[in-house]
């Protein structure tokens, strides 16, 4: 009897200590999760802040980014602006200069030139056409053949012709002189051609 009762203190005393060990084992379970909890939670509440912070700095650059665009968009548009106008400006400054050369060359050409001196010349009367020199010497020529037409008939036939023989050179100094301008003429394009010999040639 007292050897069953000695194993029944001994089986209490063991369960006694077997739960004593079980409670601190549960004690330090629960501590070291509490402990792997607060761990945790602090690494989440740094992970967390860090991500808020680098959203900050994300939003930051972003604004940065933005303004950093619409500034070089603006900026892009006035130099787009300054330069069109620039072009703009030059373009109407070639026009004028383009409209004020084209009159002037016009009446520098050549052709301008010819049709406007071809056109003075036509419009001009014939008698103006001539020289003052050819002019007195065509009028020389015909008072010297009115004065040869007024001699009387009793002249010789032999002085008679002495005096043709001797007009012959004033006719063709005249045919000279009448050719002379058109061959001196400026090389202009402007040709001057006598239209008839004023007065005319009287022959007996």
């Amino acid at each position: 009897m007292a050897q069953l009762l000695r194993e029944l203190e001994h089986r209490v005393t063991q369960d006694t200590v077997t739960r004593q060990q079980l409670d601190i084992i549960k004690t330090s379970g629960m501590e070291t999760l509490l402990k792997d909890v607060e761990q945790k939670e602090q690494k989440l509440q740094l992970l967390t802040e860090e991500a808020e912070r680098a959203s900050k700095r994300g939003q930051l650059q972003q604004q940065k980014m933005d303004r950093d665009l619409k500034q070089m968009r603006n900026r892009l548009a006035q130099e787009r602006s300054v330069k069109l106008e620039a072009f703009q400006r030059v373009q109407e400054l070639l026009n004028q200069l383009h409209d004020t050369k084209q009159p002037s060359a016009h009446m520098a050409s050549p052709v301008g030139l010819r049709s406007q001196t071809h056109c003075s010349l036509n419009s001009a009367p014939a008698l103006f056409r001539y020289s003052p020199h050819h002019f007195s010497k065509t009028h020389l020529m015909g008072s010297k053949m009115t004065r040869r037409i007024q001699r009387p008939k009793t002249v010789p036939v032999k002085h008679s012709r002495r005096t043709d023989g001797d007009s012959l050179p004033s006719v063709a100094e005249n045919a000279q002189l009448t050719t002379f301008p058109a061959q001196t003429a400026p090389s202009s394009g402007i040709s001057f051609r006598p239209e008839s010999v004023w007065p005319p040639v009287l022959k007996d």
